[in-house]
């Protein structure tokens, strides 16, 4: 069954969670981190699914995805480090405050493996479980994708000066984001070592937990060596990578999105559900006793 609670960022931020409560509860919650370019909603179906294996689930949105409103605000500041310094933090924090007695599992699409330790939060993952994510550096990328990328840098400016966002929609490509989220992903991609040249990896290093990482081959916009160069940042974690060939699942023409949008349990869903239950992913990490609420 699936209710929404409102709750407060640090910021003073009211965010809107959603959260999804199995019949009979097992001792782990699941919080999903989203995708930029994907809705909260997206999550649903695999929400349930998990839900129906007893795991208590939390979902949000990030500021700007939620409320498409705040795009159109030409001076509304929204960054990437306000997802995760802010939202993501807010999130992980209710749930543990909420269900300290669970273990506190983060699944993280896209951009949320890449921020997670980025939030202060992130020393209450017990495990995590990453879906495409890799680290957002063009000098990883293809050439095509190196010339698109360059491309779409000097169109920015003049794209934020006349709708005060980047309209992806409207462009076809992406999907409509916050100026100050765009920008700060654009800067990333110029760097030699992504966010990492802005920020150090030091809470990445300090996740000594299992982590899975999903991807999926021949994704030109998330090659094996940007995975690579993510993961390495996870340098304590006992780290398992599946790299799936492409699929065939129906509802959408996007790998990525038919993961999550498959209207019946996918076979690479009960992959996710195998490992959560294997001792060999679990491996008596969680000790409630060991993880103090500050």
């Amino acid at each position: 069954m699936e209710y929404r609670e409102l709750i407060k960022t640090k910021d003073g931020r009211e965010m809107m969670i959603s959260i999804f409560r199995p019949e009979s509860e097992n001792n782990h919650m699941i919080v999903i981190g989203q995708g930029a370019m994907m809705e909260q909603s997206l999550y649903n179906n695999f929400a349930d699914f998990l839900a129906g294996s007893g795991y208590t689930i939390i979902s949000f949105s990030y500021r700007g995805l939620d409320k498409p409103e705040w795009l159109m605000k030409k001076k509304a500041e929204v960054s990437i480090m306000h997802w995760a310094m802010q939202d993501l933090d807010a999130a992980l924090l209710f749930a543990r405050h909420r269900y300290p007695a669970k273990e506190l599992i983060f699944l993280a699409h896209g951009l949320s493996g890449e921020i997670a330790g980025i939030s202060a939060a992130s020393t209450y993952i017990n495990r995590m479980i990453m879906i495409s994510s890799g680290l957002t550096c063009s000098r990883l990328r293809p050439l095509r994708i190196r010339i698109l990328l360059f491309l779409m840098k000097r169109i920015l400016p003049v794209l934020i000066f006349l709708f005060g966002y980047y309209p992806g929609k409207k462009l076809r490509y992406l999907t409509d984001l916050p100026a100050g989220v765009i920008r700060e992903w654009s800067s990333w991609c110029s760097n030699e070592n992504g966010l990492f040249d802005d920020f150090p990896d030091n809470n990445y290093c300090r996740l000594r937990i299992p982590v899975l990482s999903i991807s999926f081959a021949g994704n030109p916009f998330l090659p094996e060596a940007a995975i690579r160069a993510l993961l390495s940042r996870y340098s304590n974690a006992n780290i398992r990578w599946v790299n799936l060939p492409k699929t065939s699942l129906k509802n959408t023409g996007n790998d990525e999105n038919a993961f999550f949008a498959s209207e019946e349990p996918a076979e690479f869903w009960n992959l996710i559900r195998v490992w959560l239950e294997s001792e060999a992913s679990y491996n008596g990490y969680f000790n409630q006793q060991e993880k103090m609420l500050p």
